[in-house]
């Protein structure tokens, strides 16, 4: 009867039901102020032998990362000490990550499906829609006997507890990977990058105010800045929609309109302060970023393919050096260009992107079939590796990828060429906790990362910075989810078409009023208010 029960929730999978909640890519949470859920116990764990389910085998399936290189997942280091250490012997099932949903349906609807799914958890589909086909891990105490290590790691940044909680109580994965960005520049996600070159020959010093930088995109326009002979082909600042460095609305930041978990533009559309969901784009500062962003686009100095450029054409113009001003995020700050922020109108703090601490872990990576018949030993093997920070370190990178200092500090080992997954299990390791990090020099940085990382950290504790953010978790209310994401599919079309208009043709009394009354009519109201509903339930879990 099981099996078929999953053939019917995969088949559904297949056909693409709707996800019931926020996706990671929306929402983040603050590590420091959540509680761990009724799901964990604070029963004793017992205490076992290492070697306790020696000659266990598990069957493994995991995602895997290496497909279609010399790599051999099946041989990297921190395997052999597991095994070693634990005597639970591995069949692994190593999936091409291209064909992931039809495998993973595929596997849960065998009559012999594996113990242990690694590095599947972005399907969300599954795990939204069909949790039952894995094992809930929120049977008393389960976790804190055979886990107690990521018991341990989840109750210091109940964050963690937080993303994989059901709003019916049910756990049906673990999280893998990183809890925070490993480095600034990751979760401060955008800010402005200026042509270097350009303002030394220009004799300009790096614009802070909107008049500073009008003139100096002004100066680029009139003169020949690339030294080709034609002083008509500089583009002052461009942009390009559907790009992740390029959307216009990553502008707003400087009249203090930022996204507070990513760069994409639906993010700036709310905000949260004190708790509270605030709107944005019904303020003062919208409108005074569509009027600036109009002057400019009327007047020749922003990049009049913008909204029609494809990606390829955007970072062709960036290699060429051809543009003046763009947006930048993560470690893609161009060789040449200074990352700055500017006061785009007076009495507002420019914001930067971004949220230093968001939640970048990957939800339910480390998943149990509700088949298994090894559910503790599969956790035991887990949980093995999240004994101490140098484990975890290994099952991420393997020993290359750190270093060990006499103080028992970890640092980045500089040799290490960051591709994670060649040695360990990259993003699928378990759970590094923000102290697990090891240190990254900036000196040894590259100088595109080391630029980008030096200026973000001047402003990390500042109000530049947004400091709130909106809870990683699954809703109770999947009604509430399924009619926030029917409003956003019109809302969404609505304010890019809007922003877009405005900038190219300009706004006046007349079309700010019926915008005010449009957003009504586009339910932007209701909207912010089933955020607040998601607010609501995480601090009603936590209190």
């Amino acid at each position: 009867m099981k099996r078929l029960m999953a053939f019917v929730l995969c088949m559904a999978m297949c056909i693409g039901l709707v996800a019931c909640a926020p996706s990671n890519a929306e929402q983040t949470t603050t590590p420091t102020t959540q509680a761990p859920t009724e799901a964990t116990t604070t029963t004793e764990p017992e205490e076992l032998a290492v070697d306790q389910f020696k000659g266990t085998k598990l069957t493994i399936a995991v995602s895997n990362p290496n497909a279609g290189t010399t790599f051999d997942w099946t041989a990297k280091e921190i395997f052999k000490l597991v095994t070693e250490a634990t005597g639970i012997e591995v069949e692994w099932i190593l999936v091409d990550p291209g064909v992931i949903k039809e495998k993973l349906a595929t596997l849960l609807m065998s009559d012999n499906p594996p113990d242990v799914f690694i590095g599947f958890g972005n399907d969300e589909t599954t795990f939204l829609n069909n949790p039952d086909v894995f094992y809930d891990l929120s049977e008393e105490g389960l976790l804190d006997t055979y886990a107690p290590n990521i018991v341990r790691d989840y109750d210091l940044n109940p964050a963690a507890w937080t993303s994989i909680t059901y709003g019916d109580g049910s756990i049906r994965g673990l999280v893998t990977g990183d809890l925070t960005p490993p480095i600034l520049g990751d979760g401060l996600s955008a800010n402005l990058a200026i042509n270097q070159a350009w303002l030394d020959k220009a004799n300009l010093p790096v614009p802070s105010t909107a008049e500073e930088l009008y003139n100096t995109l002004k100066y680029f326009k009139e003169h020949d800045m690339d030294g080709d002979g034609d002083p008509n082909n500089e583009i002052p600042m461009s942009f390009c929609m559907g790009h992740a460095q390029g959307d216009i609305m990553l502008f707003a930041a400087a009249f203090g309109i930022a996204g507070n978990y990513t760069w994409q533009a639906k993010d700036h559309y709310k905000n949260i302060k004190d708790g509270k969901v605030v709107s944005t784009m019904d303020t003062a500062n919208y409108r005074a970023f569509l009027e600036f962003f109009h002057k400019l686009y009327s007047e020749g100095l922003l990049d009049i393919e913008g909204f029609s450029q494809t990606s390829d054409q955007f970072l062709a113009k960036r290699k060429a050096m051809t543009v003046g001003v763009f947006h930048t995020l993560g470690d893609f700050l161009d060789e040449g260009y200074t990352p700055f922020l500017y006061q785009g109108m007076e009495g507002v703090t420019p914001m930067i992107s971004g949220y230093a601490e968001r939640f970048r872990g990957q939800r339910n990576s480390f998943a149990i079939s509700a088949d298994s018949e090894n559910v503790e030993a599969a956790l035991w093997w887990w949980n093995w590796m999240s004994k101490d920070t140098e484990t975890k370190l290994i099952a991420a990178t393997g020993s290359i990828g750190f270093v060990k200092n006499a103080d028992g500090t970890f640092s980045v080992n500089p040799e290490y060429n960051g591709n994670a997954s060649e040695q360990g299990m990259g993003n699928w390791a378990p759970l590094k906790m923000p102290d697990d990090q090891p240190q990254s020099d900036l000196a040894s940085m590259a100088e595109k990362k080391r630029v980008r990382n030096e200026f973000l950290n001047q402003y990390l504790e500042t109000e530049h910075v947004n400091q709130e953010s909106f809870p990683i978790m699954y809703s109770s209310n999947p009604a509430a989810d399924e009619e926030r994401g029917m409003i956003e599919t019109e809302l969404f079309t609505y304010l890019a078409s809007f922003t877009a208009e405005s900038i190219s043709n300009g706004i006046d009394d007349a079309k700010w009023e019926q915008h005010l009354s449009d957003l009504k009519a586009y339910q932007y109201y209701e909207w912010l208010g089933l955020y607040q509903d998601l607010i609501d339930e995480a601090a009603a879990r936590v209190g």
